[in-house]
């Protein structure tokens, strides 16, 4: 993987580097989705079961990602830093294949190739994501690059090649599908030039058969989320069309949780108005070279060919969710690779890129974080009065809010959210039962978070608040109870 000249290494260790600011600031905490992948690998490490999936999904594959954590929590323990860690290095591998790809397009123009890989190593939209453990998400852009580095560079015999794209293309549909607008294309371009049609029977076979042992991992009877289009819509809005270049302006900001958009600073708002004004001429490019002068163009049309299936992916979502334009990066600047060879414009090219890179180091500098939800201090402080007042068990009116009591109370206390079963059934039985026993419950919520509860009283209320002892018919205003009572 690491060439005689250590590039490569130079570059997997420049990955992790630039993540120390976010991995040693005081306030560094996972939310509720990290949590679960986080108490995941917790039960993977102590041999309790080996999860697959992302619990209560049949997608977001995250057995790559709980296998990385593994070797932190080792080493130095059950924490959120052995949780950070293991996502850095596996995105800090994706980078050295996104390298590789690069270099495997053209040998002669490693300069370029460098100076793009250190500006996706520094775009604020992998500030952080790549260290954010969501299930799937790192796993499919470190095998997407990879992936391109097998079609571009990997020097394998073509019967080993293509059934290893076919499993890649499968295992990254059920990580996080949305990788395979950049991919698929750039896979059948190859296919179709060597005029091998039996190699796009091998990669066909090759996904059914993935896909088969992978449907054969998923849990059954839980699945909170069927597909990975919770949250998508199919109605067509002509607005949502529209709409892409701010979701990508936005995203590529990366200062966002889910669909809430925080403002940010100088460095990130101007990279990603040039990296949005980038795609934009890649795209136009790609279009006008497919109508007037397709001849030597042809790998960067197809190429440029993830920019309309992005943007019909991006009418789907109701709200702008910044995760989903993250592949958007990687391919962009694969694409422009791609277009500089084929043009003799070097000079103007690195010039570009390297104020870009100047620019992108800024948001490294100056790095933003988002003020989400979850507040370590307080959570511990709410974590440790309930551990005081005997609650082992909660009702949450959060749907992240359950994992993290999980997580950092170390599985002493249980949560559940409002539907039943949620992403762990074993626990939310546990806590109903607790509930029908007259064991010493409460409910838990962000501030003043009631989610239509009438509360008669609180106990604490700072950036959380506990209520102690609630009733099922106070509960059943919000939570299902398809259990009877015991």
């Amino acid at each position: 993987m690491f060439d005689k000249k250590p590039v490569s290494l130079i570059i997997f260790l420049l990955s992790l580097a630039s993540r120390i600011p976010a991995l040693i600031r005081p306030e560094l905490v996972l939310d509720g989705d990290e949590c679960v992948l986080a108490t995941m690998a917790k039960h993977a490490y102590q041999a309790k079961e080996l999860p697959i999936y992302f619990w209560g999904q049949n997608y977001g594959f995250s057995l790559i990602e709980i296998l990385f954590v593994l070797p932190f929590y080792a080493v130095i323990g059950i924490n959120t830093l052995s949780v950070k860690l293991g996502m850095a290095v596996l995105w800090s591998l994706g980078n050295v294949f996104f390298y590789k790809t690069l270099t495997g397009i053209n040998k002669e123009n490693k300069a370029l190739a460098i100076i793009l890989t250190l500006i996706l190593i520094t775009t604020p939209a992998w500030a952080e994501w790549s260290i954010k453990a969501r299930g799937g998400y790192i796993t499919a852009f470190t095998l997407s690059n990879l992936s391109t580095y097998i079609l571009f560079q990997l020097n394998i015999r073509r019967y080993f090649k293509y059934p290893i794209l076919g499993i890649l293309i499968a295992t990254i549909y059920k990580s996080q599908a949305f990788w395979l607008c950049g991919l698929i294309p750039l896979v059948a371009y190859h296919i179709i030039q060597e005029k091998k049609y039996l190699h796009l029977a091998t990669v066909i076979v090759s996904v059914l058969l993935m896909s088969l042992i992978l449907a054969s991992f998923h849990y059954q009877g839980y699945i909170v989320f069927a597909t990975n289009n919770n949250g998508f819509s199919s109605d067509f809005h002509l607005e949502r069309l529209f709409r892409f270049p701010e979701y990508l302006y936005k995203s590529v900001q990366g200062n966002y949780f889910l669909a809430w958009y925080q403002d940010t600073r100088f460095f990130h708002k101007l990279f990603s108005k040039v990296f949005v004004l980038m795609v934009g001429i890649l795209s136009l490019s790609g279009i006008l070279h497919l109508l007037f002068n397709r001849k030597g163009f042809g790998l960067f049309i197809v190429s440029t060919l993830f920019i309309p299936l992005t943007i019909c992916y991006s009418i789907l979502p109701e709200d702008m969710q910044g995760r989903y334009m993250l592949p958007v990066t990687g391919y962009a600047l694969l694409s422009l690779f791609i277009y500089t060879q084929r043009l003799r414009i070097e000079t103007f090219v690195k010039v570009a890129t390297a104020a870009t890179l100047a620019l992108s180091m800024g948001t490294v500098i100056f790095p933003v974080y988002f003020n989400g939800q979850t507040n370590k201090k307080e959570l511990l402080e709410s974590i440790a009065h309930l551990k005081k007042n005997g609650v082992k068990y909660v009702y949450a009116t959060n749907c992240m809010l359950p994992w993290e009591y999980v997580f950092y109370s170390n599985e002493e206390i249980k949560g559940r959210m409002f539907y039943f079963p949620g992403r762990y059934p074993q626990y939310d039985t546990l806590v109903d039962k607790a509930l029908y026993s007259r064991e010493r419950t409460a409910v838990v919520g962000y501030w003043r978070d009631y989610a239509g509860l009438d509360i008669d009283s609180i106990a604490i209320e700072t950036h959380y608040f506990i209520s102690y002892d609630p009733t099922k018919k106070m509960l059943e205003k919000a939570f299902e109870f398809p259990l009877p009572e015991q």
